[in-house]
């Protein structure tokens, strides 16, 4: 209790003193048994104040021990006074910092130095993007050429099978190049033989093909008018390839429905549809009543394919 220096506890008793509370500012760094001081020694005893405010204390009275230096501050001011000034009469003090020419110039200097730098900078990284995109270009010519070299090697025993192997080494990976014209024509003879072994293909053997919506696009992407095309021969001749010889053999049928009249203005034609058109006597002012359709249907198989229409006024195809 004398090392505590705190005479008020010395009535309390035991329990009382197991209740009391002491932070750790009041122990000295070597009371505990680790850096962390989270455990005190046996030994330790706290102080009364702690270790800063001991400092402070410690050197507050060794403060005033020491005697006075420093003058009083009225004297101090009459000397300031009466001491001589070194700046002689009718001359004026020089500015540490003048405003002259010479600064100026530096200052101007400097503005242009920081534009150029600038503009430098702009160029540097013009240049930067335009090797990054040669970079990539060359990577993509490269690999281009690697695959090229390596279907000229190969030795297929037709042109539909080099077709296939090329789909499957340059649209790996959902590619995103686009497909070739012999590889639109591939996918298309291979859906039109059979639709459901190219989706059994293309989803269960993870086999590279046109996606069915693509396909889709492609055979309902084309814009035929009335009359005979040369499209829809195109196309049938695709399917007449991919076929056996039995399931060529065909039929033509035409059939006569009727539609509603109706006037629409179509942008890929630059005309106005719905009214009377039979393609090779002309188009009329009459509204089309009737829609007249020619289709080719297989005997032996079960498919078929329109090959030309025509818009007359009424049912009496003229």
């Amino acid at each position: 209790m004398q090392s505590l220096r705190n005479l008020n506890l010395l009535h309390l008793n035991v329990a009382d003193l197991y209740k009391m509370r002491i932070c750790e500012h009041h122990f000295e760094k070597n009371d505990f048994t680790s850096s962390n001081k989270q455990r005190l020694k046996k030994s330790s005893v706290p102080w009364l104040f702690s270790a800063e405010e001991e400092d402070i204390l410690q050197s507050i009275s060794s403060n005033a021990n020491s005697p006075d230096i420093t003058p009083k501050t009225r004297s101090l001011i009459y000397k300031i006074i009466e001491f001589p000034s070194t700046i002689e009469p009718g001359i004026k003090p020089k500015k540490l910092f003048s405003n002259t020419s010479s600064n100026t110039n530096i200052l101007s200097k400097l503005k242009k130095f920081v534009v150029h730098q600038k503009k430098l900078l702009i160029s540097k990284r013009v240049t930067i993007c335009k090797l990054k995109k040669n970079l990539i270009s060359s990577k993509l010519q490269s690999k281009h050429n690697k695959s090229v070299n390596f279907m000229n090697l190969l030795k297929c025993p037709s042109q539909d099978s080099k077709t296939f192997v090329g789909m499957q080494i340059s649209h790996h990976n959902m590619s995103t190049k686009p497909w070739s014209q012999k590889e639109q024509q591939f996918a298309l003879s291979l859906f039109y033989k059979l639709p459901s072994a190219y989706t059994f293909l293309r989803n269960s053997k993870k086999i590279t093909l046109t996606n069915l919506t693509i396909i889709k696009r492609w055979i309902g992407s084309s814009n035929f008018h009335p009359g005979f095309n040369t499209r829809l021969f195109k196309q049938l001749k695709i399917k007449a390839d991919s076929i056996a010889i039995q399931e060529k053999h065909c039929t033509l049928v035409f059939d006569e429905l009727k539609i509603k009249n109706f006037l629409e203005y179509s942008k890929y034609l630059d005309l106005v549809e719905g009214y009377k058109d039979l393609r090779l006597k002309g188009r009329t002012n009459k509204l089309a009543e009737q829609a007249m359709m020619f289709v080719i249907r297989g005997l032996y198989s079960s498919w078929k394919m329109p090959i030309s229409y025509f818009l007359p006024a009424t049912s009496d195809f003229e």
